[in-house]
């Protein structure tokens, strides 16, 4: 027979609140034991849980939690993600800084009264999801730096703030100079060109060092012009003088040929 459901550890947020955004879910612990104190180890039990107004006891949510107890009898519950029967975890009024926790058992298909219990201040950490909201933060909207090395803060709220010293200081002298660096490595050979040639159509032909050759797509030799008109007639230049011709030749009698010539004069 079990007896009771002991509270052994106190209610605490499961999760941290980021983003103000508040997680919906209590974590809850509690050992279960049977009416001569031993612990109920190793055993599925089924409880449920509600939240109660701590002055009218009214029900704000009810759920309900199966859950396998430890070699301990320890049970671990995540409130607010048990199985809903009445209400809405949301809906809980923890402005009223008053809320009641109230455990049944389930024992042979009827439900057992545990005792209700008012909760610890962890779990208003809940109220940051419902609690008025503060006023406006101010941002920096933009920022310049002036002329004179000063820096102006433009704020959200229309205000703005000026550094009163400078952020750029004096320019240092010179500093040494530095090693000298190892030297690069050496580029890929270039292509130069080896020839070139000119085509009969009049283009031309350039062969480089790589064995690729480019022939140009337009003629570099202009067509024939038209033939232009016939220059003036020059002056008749002096008579040469006579020259001087052949008279008569003479065949000798040793085979040999006499030329005789006539005077030019």
């Amino acid at each position: 027979m079990f007896k009771k459901i002991l509270v052994t550890v106190v209610l605490g947020i499961i999760v941290t609140v980021t983003n103000s955004q508040v997680p919906q879910k209590i974590s809850y612990q509690a050992v279960v034991r049977n009416t001569d104190g031993t612990v109920v180890s190793s055993t599925q039990v089924k409880l449920r849980v509600s939240f109660l107004d701590g002055v009218s006891s009214t029900s704000y949510y009810s759920e309900e939690h199966t859950a396998l107890t430890s070699s301990q009898g320890l049970v671990v519950l995540a409130l607010g993600s048990g199985t809903p029967q009445a209400g809405s975890f949301a809906a809980i009024d923890w402005t009223t800084g008053d809320i009641k926790l109230r455990i049944e058992f389930e024992k042979s298909g009827s439900w057992i009264d545990l005792g209700s219990t008012s909760l610890t201040s962890v779990p208003y950490a809940l109220y940051a999801g419902v609690g008025n909201q503060g006023e406006p933060g101010v941002g920096i909207e933009n920022i310049s730096l002036n002329p004179d090395s000063t820096l102006s803060i433009y704020l959200t709220n229309s205000t703005s703030y000026t550094t009163p010293l400078k952020i750029i200081g004096s320019k240092g002298d010179k500093g040494d100079q530095g090693i000298q660096g190892n030297p690069g490595m050496s580029g890929e050979p270039g292509v130069g060109i080896e020839s070139v040639v000119l085509n009969p159509d009049s283009t031309l032909k350039i062969f480089f060092t790589n064995s690729t050759s480019y022939t140009t797509p337009i003629k570099i030799v202009g067509r024939k012009g038209d033939k232009g008109e016939q220059g003036v007639q020059s002056t008749q230049g002096l008579t040469g003088q006579t020259g001087n011709g052949i008279a008569s030749i003479i065949s000798n009698l040793d085979g040999t040929l006499t030329i005789n010539y006539t005077s030019g004069e």
